[in-house]
């Protein structure tokens, strides 16, 4: 079992059975399944759910009266934290240094802009000493030529900048949908892993897998699909509003769709995503086309919904 690629759920399903065994007063068990969580949570390097193991071990010993062992297990624990403490700050850093690295290089852009526009001048004034108050009238439309064109290509860089970080966050949101497909194949996975458990230990643990395997189910539905709506609002603010609006027809399923479409995402991933066939995905894009009044046009359904 241990070389299966899903046994990155294993510390969260025996963290579970912890809970579970912990709150229903048997404390072997709960100190068993505690045991083994932190043997996977080793195993996949999860520094996260060995210290969230750790403090688990340390209120479980604690509870029952055993001082040292309590005792034993907060000190690692604070040392876990403090770990994970240095790994935040240090992201921190990275971020910084990243940001500083670019403010540098724009300052580098303003002193050359400066030394430009101080050349400018000094060309200004000897034109000025030369051509008298025709000159003037000439350089003094050239420089407002020059500072509405840099004024645009500021306006351009900014655009250049937004669109790229839109373009990211994109990236980044599509990256977690694939996650998500791939975490739900996992549970599934996991969750036909230990519906196969033999007939002693289904009648022994049946209430303990009953609810672990409803979290497993209540885990790689709702709560994956309220992130992505979150996410995706926060790219693109008024994408479902606007259109809803402007093709009220469209189903919840449909509209759905058409945002993994503004995620420039295929057919084969939308299927995979949402466990559909390939078949089911290519009617529900007719359907759209159709609701948008796009059957028998040239335009295309992707440059559509690329609009909202």
């Amino acid at each position: 079992m241990e070389t299966n690629n899903y046994t990155i759920l294993f510390p969260y399903v025996y963290n579970n059975f912890y809970k579970i065994y912990s709150k229903t007063g048997r404390p072997g068990w709960a100190s068993h399944f505690a045991f083994q969580a932190l043997k996977y949570s080793k195993i996949n390097k999860n520094i996260y759910i060995k210290y969230t193991i750790f403090r688990a071990l340390n209120q479980l010993y604690e509870s029952q009266g055993m001082i040292d062992s309590a005792y034993f297990y907060q000190k690692i624990a604070i040392t876990v934290n403090d770990s994970i403490t240095q790994n935040e700050k240090t992201k921190g850093i990275e971020i910084m240094e990243l940001k500083y690295a670019y403010q540098q290089e724009m300052l580098l852009n303003k002193i050359q802009e400066e030394k430009k526009q101080n050349t400018y001048l000094l060309v200004i004034m000897g034109l000025i000493l030369i051509t008298g108050l025709t000159a003037i009238l000439v350089l003094l439309q050239l420089s407002g030529n020059r500072k509405k064109q840099l004024e645009n290509e500021k306006l351009k860089n900014e655009k250049i900048i937004i669109q790229k970080e839109m373009e990211i966050k994109t990236r980044e949101l599509a990256c977690n949908l694939i996650h998500m497909t791939n975490k739900n194949q996992l549970i599934n996975k996991v969750i036909e892993t230990l519906s196969e458990s033999d007939d002693d230990q289904k009648e022994e643990r049946s209430p303990a897998f009953q609810k672990v395997l409803s979290e497993l189910n209540l885990h790689r539905t709702e709560r994956h699909w309220d992130g992505f709506n979150k996410e995706f609002s926060q790219i693109n603010p008024a994408f479902y509003q606007n259109l809803s609006r402007d093709f009220p027809s469209l189903t919840q399923n449909e509209i759905r769709i058409c945002a993994f479409i503004r995620l420039n995402m295929s057919s084969k991933e939308i299927s995979e995503i949402l466990h559909l066939n390939y078949d089911s995905i290519y009617k529900a894009r007719t359907r759209i086309r159709k609701k948008m009044n796009l059957t028998g046009s040239d335009e295309n359904l992707i440059a559509v919904v690329s609009k909202y």
